[in-house]
């Protein structure tokens, strides 16, 4: 039974949520859930759904309660909760800044800690798949008294009329029209220089509750520049612009293909009119040949003894036309052979319809890669591989890259893939392991290799461990277990390891960038050298020893831009004490 006095009071105004979360920032549709939270109850808890010792409970909303539930999380946590003694409550947006609104790693993470400042648990709102999951040591305290409260308090908040968007918001994103690239450009600087700029401004001292608020107008604000920014080059555009190409590229190769069928009929026509004429002709010559020669014969016999002179002279004739005759007749014969070859080699090029079958069957993969030797690796991964050359990866292969997100992009891909690789090399962690606990990660990759097993028999499979991230220690610690149990469990690939990017057990700063997940320059060379080893030690290949040039580094000390208050180095919190 829920104790009525811990249902705070509601306050009816959307105001503060709006201004703090506006619509630009929320996604039009919802994306897809993935891992078990595919399976999660709607608004409603299952215990079962994870292992216990996961310590933790999923459920999801629909994409028109995604206001209602930010509401009521603020109106429990934030404005209740954050007001006791028994709770020290952090609020804060994962990333700071949402530049993509459809971005799944968009969310809203609460910190429910005691008076000790111990986590009692987490919630975690993700507001692109509307999935929210509540984690820690004392989750059953979520289960067992908070999410009945919050039920309650939803359905108070299900009862206040939401406003309307108004013009100003509906056309918020559409006020510049698309310029060119360079001015796209520029304005792109300038909207992120007025970002770092309002940032900065945020670290001077105001009351909590006006930097929440001055903290979200210039979210906003960036939001709304970030959004124009993007629309001109948003995924759906590139789809419907390859497309369109691809459209254009199949219809003029049509074009092409019948005129070339024209032009050959035209030629294999005229080809046959000239072989019919030339041998026409042959006859008709051969054939005054024989009768030239019959005539000869027939003077010579009649005169045999009055002209002796005269009769030497026809017989002459007569061996000089046999010689011809055998002559036209030995020409009429490789004329016809040549005109006939000449008809064979108009009929033999390719047809252009299977050059469209076959540019449509290597969709996805390089020029490069379509006449080469030797071994072939396909290594498909997040985007830590963009930077990977993979021309310059290894001599002794040849490289496909593919980038693809999530596991269930990669096992999408796998499905609908044409080419049958001596070597895959999946690098798909990075962003699963921010929203799948380690089991589900693993049980996720067990899947694609069992898809990758029945599909290519004979080809090898490397698995890229999880490479270490500084964004978060939660983050870094399921990557962590998610590499031992996946050499605990999958047992039939061999492993690609990254533990030369720690020191003393702890995540290279260096070999990060400023996001502190993706990799540097540094971070990249490693992984590259990394994955370059697991192929070679799969292909059973020797690694070439090069001498290292001397180099001279130097170590950039300055100090970065602030983060805003209460920066803790993982997180801006806006933060509730007691």
């Amino acid at each position: 039974m829920v104790d009525m006095t811990d249902v705070p009071k509601l306050d009816p105004s959307w105001t503060r949520i709006i201004s703090e979360y506006p619509r630009s920032s929320l996604p039009k549709k919802l994306n897809k859930r993935t891992g078990k939270a595919k399976n999660s109850l709607f608004e409603e808890l299952d215990v079962q759904l994870y292992e216990k010792g996961a310590n933790m409970v999923t459920f999801h909303t629909d994409i028109h309660r995604l206001y209602p539930w930010i509401k009521t999380l603020d109106s429990f946590y934030y404005n209740h909760l954050g007001k006791c003694d028994e709770f020290n409550i952090n609020w804060y947006d994962d990333p700071e800044i949402w530049e993509n609104p459809s971005d799944n790693a968009n969310s809203i993470v609460i910190e429910i800690r005691d008076n000790t400042n111990t986590l009692v648990y987490s919630i975690t709102f993700f507001v692109t798949t509307g999935t929210i999951r509540a984690q820690g040591s004392k989750y059953m305290l979520f289960v067992e008294k908070h999410f009945p409260i919050l039920k309650l308090i939803l359905d108070k908040v299900l009862l206040l009329d939401l406003p309307e968007a108004t013009e100003e918001e509906e056309t918020l994103t559409h006020l510049k029209q698309p310029h060119s690239n360079v001015e796209n450009r520029n304005e792109n600087l300038q909207s992120k220089e007025k970002c770092l700029v309002d940032e900065t401004h945020l670290n001077q001292p105001h009351s909590k509750a006006e930097k929440r608020t001055e903290y979200s107008q210039r979210k906003e604000k960036c939001m709304v520049d970030e959004t124009y920014l993007k629309e001109p080059h948003s995924n759906e555009n590139w789809t419907e612009n390859l497309q369109r190409m691809e459209k254009s590229m199949v219809d003029a190769i049509q074009k092409i293909q019948l005129s070339h069928e024209k032009d050959i009929g035209s030629l294999i026509t005229i080809v046959n009119q000239n072989r019919d004429d030339c041998v026409k002709k042959l006859d008709q010559l051969e054939l005054s040949q024989k009768k030239g020669l019959a005539e000869m014969i027939k003077i010579v016999s009649q005169n045999k003894g009055d002209c002796p002179t005269q009769i030497q002279q026809c017989l002459a004739g007569i061996e000089e036309i046999k010689t011809n005759c055998n002559s036209l007749q030995k020409f009429k014969i490789d004329a016809t052979a040549a005109l006939e070859g000449i008809e064979r080699q108009l009929k033999s090029p390719q047809s252009y319809s299977e050059v469209v079958k076959r540019s449509n069957r290597e969709d996805n993969l390089p020029i490069s890669c379509a006449a080469t030797t030797g071994p072939n690796v396909l290594l498909i991964g997040t985007s830590n591989i963009k930077g990977i050359k993979e021309e310059k990866l290894t001599p002794a292969a040849t490289t496909t890259k593919i980038i693809k997100y999530t596991i269930d992009e990669t096992i999408e891909y796998i499905q609908t893939c044409e080419l049958c690789p001596d070597v895959v090399i999946f690098h798909s962690l990075t962003n699963d392991l921010t929203k799948m606990d380690p089991q589900a990660c693993v049980d996720a990759l067990a899947e694609l290799i069992k898809i990758v097993k029945d599909k290519w028999i004979n080809t090898t499979t490397i698995i890229s461990l999880a490479t270490p991230r500084l964004d978060n220690l939660g983050y870094h610690t399921n990557g962590q277990i998610t590499n031992a149990l996946i050499k605990q469990r999958i047992t039939e690939v061999s492993y690609c390891d990254h533990s030369n990017m720690l020191k003393d057990g702890n995540p290279t700063p260096d070999y990060l960038s400023d996001d502190k997940y993706h990799l540097s320059k540094k971070g990249t060379s490693i992984l590259a050298a990394n994955i370059k080893k697991a192929i070679h030690t799969s292909l059973n290949i020797p690694m070439i020893n090069r001498g290292r040039s001397r180099s001279r580094s130097r170590i950039n000390s300055t100090r970065g831009r602030g983060r805003g208050y209460h920066y803790n180095s993982e997180h801006v919190y806006r933060t509730r004490d007691s």
